[in-house]
Protein backbone atom coordinates (compact mmCIF):
# COMPACT_ATOMS: atom_id res chain seq x y z
CA UNK A 1 0.00 0.00 0.00
CA UNK A 2 1.46 3.71 -0.87
CA UNK A 3 1.38 6.11 1.89
CA UNK A 4 -0.18 9.37 0.94
CA UNK A 5 2.32 12.29 0.05
CA UNK A 6 2.26 14.72 3.75
CA UNK A 7 2.17 17.27 0.96
CA UNK A 8 -1.73 17.93 -0.05
CA UNK A 9 -2.52 20.92 -2.47
CA UNK A 10 -6.13 21.47 -2.84
CA UNK A 11 -6.50 23.54 -5.90
CA UNK A 12 -9.11 25.91 -7.69
CA UNK A 13 -7.72 28.58 -10.66
CA UNK A 14 -5.56 29.91 -8.34
CA UNK A 15 -2.14 30.50 -7.80
CA UNK A 16 -1.94 31.02 -4.12
CA UNK A 17 -4.25 31.16 -0.97
CA UNK A 18 -3.31 30.07 2.41
CA UNK A 19 -1.37 27.08 3.91
CA UNK A 20 -1.18 25.16 7.14
CA UNK A 21 1.92 23.36 8.33
CA UNK A 22 2.15 20.67 10.67
CA UNK A 23 5.14 20.82 12.83
CA UNK A 24 6.86 17.69 15.05
CA UNK A 25 8.55 18.66 17.96
CA UNK A 26 10.39 15.66 19.42
CA UNK A 27 11.65 16.96 22.76
CA UNK A 28 10.70 20.14 24.61
CA UNK A 29 12.80 23.41 23.52
CA UNK A 30 13.36 26.93 24.95
CA UNK A 31 13.80 28.99 22.36
CA UNK A 32 13.97 32.54 21.37
CA UNK A 33 11.63 33.85 18.47
CA UNK A 34 12.66 37.16 16.85
CA UNK A 35 11.42 39.87 19.25
CA UNK A 36 8.42 37.74 20.49
CA UNK A 37 8.39 37.99 24.04
CA UNK A 38 10.70 40.48 24.09
CA UNK A 39 13.42 38.36 22.85
CA UNK A 40 13.27 36.22 25.86
CA UNK A 41 13.10 32.24 25.44
CA UNK A 42 9.84 30.42 24.91
CA UNK A 43 9.09 26.75 26.28
CA UNK A 44 7.51 25.03 23.04
CA UNK A 45 6.15 21.04 24.53
CA UNK A 46 6.56 18.06 22.46
CA UNK A 47 4.57 17.42 20.48
CA UNK A 48 2.05 18.14 16.52
CA UNK A 49 1.17 21.68 15.79
CA UNK A 50 0.00 23.94 12.91
CA UNK A 51 1.23 27.25 11.52
CA UNK A 52 -1.16 29.18 9.01
CA UNK A 53 0.75 31.56 6.48
CA UNK A 54 -0.51 32.87 3.00
CA UNK A 55 1.25 33.15 -0.01
CA UNK A 56 -0.31 35.50 -2.72
CA UNK A 57 2.18 36.56 -5.03
CA UNK A 58 2.02 35.31 -8.66
CA UNK A 59 5.76 34.20 -8.37
CA UNK A 60 9.03 34.69 -6.27
CA UNK A 61 9.52 34.07 -2.56
CA UNK A 62 6.15 35.53 -1.97
CA UNK A 63 4.40 32.89 -4.08
CA UNK A 64 3.03 29.09 -3.17
CA UNK A 65 5.87 27.58 -3.71
CA UNK A 66 8.43 30.58 -2.82
CA UNK A 67 7.04 30.03 0.66
CA UNK A 68 6.75 26.51 1.05
CA UNK A 69 10.07 25.53 -0.53
CA UNK A 70 11.63 28.43 2.09
CA UNK A 71 9.88 26.50 5.02
CA UNK A 72 11.39 23.68 3.51
CA UNK A 73 15.18 24.32 4.16
CA UNK A 74 16.82 25.57 7.47
CA UNK A 75 19.45 27.95 8.04
CA UNK A 76 23.21 27.53 6.03
CA UNK A 77 24.88 23.88 7.61
CA UNK A 78 21.53 22.53 9.24
CA UNK A 79 20.10 20.09 7.16
CA UNK A 80 16.62 20.31 4.99
CA UNK A 81 13.41 19.07 6.48
CA UNK A 82 12.82 15.97 5.47
CA UNK A 83 9.81 16.34 3.41
CA UNK A 84 11.61 18.57 0.75
CA UNK A 85 11.25 15.99 -1.38
CA UNK A 86 7.96 15.76 -1.67
CA UNK A 87 7.15 19.17 -1.51
CA UNK A 88 9.06 19.42 -4.56
CA UNK A 89 7.49 16.64 -6.18
CA UNK A 90 3.81 17.87 -5.45
CA UNK A 91 4.54 21.44 -6.43
CA UNK A 92 5.45 20.47 -9.82
CA UNK A 93 2.19 17.83 -10.26
CA UNK A 94 0.12 20.62 -9.54
CA UNK A 95 1.70 22.90 -12.35
CA UNK A 96 3.60 25.43 -9.24
CA UNK A 97 7.11 24.12 -9.94
CA UNK A 98 10.32 26.42 -7.93
CA UNK A 99 13.33 25.86 -6.75
CA UNK A 100 14.30 25.92 -3.10
CA UNK A 101 16.25 29.19 -1.67
CA UNK A 102 20.08 28.49 -1.31
CA UNK A 103 19.69 29.95 2.32
CA UNK A 104 18.03 31.56 4.45
CA UNK A 105 18.21 33.56 7.10
CA UNK A 106 15.37 33.82 10.11
CA UNK A 107 12.80 36.44 9.68
CA UNK A 108 9.23 35.30 10.69
CA UNK A 109 8.68 33.76 14.16
CA UNK A 110 8.06 30.57 11.97
CA UNK A 111 11.84 30.45 10.57
CA UNK A 112 13.54 30.52 14.00
CA UNK A 113 11.03 27.47 14.94
CA UNK A 114 11.87 25.58 12.09
CA UNK A 115 15.27 26.10 12.14
CA UNK A 116 15.58 24.28 15.13
CA UNK A 117 17.08 20.61 15.05
CA UNK A 118 14.40 18.58 17.08
CA UNK A 119 11.02 20.58 15.34
CA UNK A 120 10.40 19.26 11.85
CA UNK A 121 7.94 19.93 9.01
CA UNK A 122 6.03 16.85 8.89
CA UNK A 123 3.40 18.04 6.24
CA UNK A 124 1.74 20.77 4.30
CA UNK A 125 -2.12 21.29 3.51
CA UNK A 126 -2.35 24.28 0.67
CA UNK A 127 -5.56 25.51 -0.13
CA UNK A 128 -5.55 27.78 -3.07
CA UNK A 129 -8.62 29.78 -2.32
CA UNK A 130 -9.59 33.42 -2.04
CA UNK A 131 -12.37 32.30 0.26
CA UNK A 132 -10.47 32.58 3.61
CA UNK A 133 -7.73 34.69 4.98
CA UNK A 134 -5.47 34.00 7.72
CA UNK A 135 -7.81 35.44 10.35
CA UNK A 136 -10.65 33.23 9.13
CA UNK A 137 -8.58 29.91 9.26
CA UNK A 138 -7.21 30.83 12.93
CA UNK A 139 -10.91 31.75 13.92
CA UNK A 140 -11.99 28.19 12.93
CA UNK A 141 -8.61 26.10 14.01
CA UNK A 142 -8.93 27.62 17.15
CA UNK A 143 -12.80 26.56 17.61
CA UNK A 144 -11.91 22.99 16.99
CA UNK A 145 -11.73 20.22 19.74
CA UNK A 146 -8.50 19.72 21.17
CA UNK A 147 -6.57 22.52 19.67
CA UNK A 148 -4.80 25.45 21.65
CA UNK A 149 -2.71 27.94 21.81
CA UNK A 150 0.39 27.74 22.53
CA UNK A 151 2.29 30.68 22.25
CA UNK A 152 -0.30 34.21 21.85
CA UNK A 153 0.83 36.34 19.06
CA UNK A 154 3.26 33.89 17.33
CA UNK A 155 3.40 34.43 13.33
CA UNK A 156 0.51 36.99 13.83
CA UNK A 157 2.23 40.13 14.50
CA UNK A 158 -0.01 42.13 11.99
CA UNK A 159 -2.95 40.76 13.73
CA UNK A 160 -3.06 42.13 17.36
CA UNK A 161 -3.99 39.18 20.40
CA UNK A 162 -4.04 36.84 17.71
CA UNK A 163 -1.93 33.63 16.92
CA UNK A 164 -1.10 31.50 13.70
CA UNK A 165 0.27 28.92 15.63
CA UNK A 166 -2.04 25.79 17.55
CA UNK A 167 -1.24 22.77 19.23
CA UNK A 168 -3.02 19.96 17.43
CA UNK A 169 -3.90 16.46 18.15
CA UNK A 170 -1.54 13.65 17.28
CA UNK A 171 -4.49 11.82 15.76
CA UNK A 172 -3.25 11.28 12.03
CA UNK A 173 -7.34 11.42 11.62
CA UNK A 174 -7.60 14.57 13.09
CA UNK A 175 -5.16 16.41 9.96
CA UNK A 176 -6.73 14.21 7.06
CA UNK A 177 -10.19 15.51 8.20
CA UNK A 178 -8.89 19.34 8.41
CA UNK A 179 -9.52 20.20 4.50
CA UNK A 180 -13.27 19.48 5.37
CA UNK A 181 -13.58 21.41 8.48
CA UNK A 182 -11.88 24.31 6.57
CA UNK A 183 -13.80 24.23 3.44
CA UNK A 184 -16.74 21.96 3.86
CA UNK A 185 -18.11 20.55 0.85
CA UNK A 186 -15.57 21.69 -1.52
Amino acid sequence: MVSPSPVQIIRSNLPGGLYLLRIGIAQGIQLPVGRLAGGRAIAFEPGLYTYIGSAKALRGPSSLPGRLLRHAVRTPWKPVQPILPDLIQTLDQAGLPGKPPAAKRPHWHIDHLLDHPSVSLTAILALCTEQLTESDLAAILAQLPQVSIPVPGFGASDHRGSTHLFRIPSNPAWWLALPECILPGR
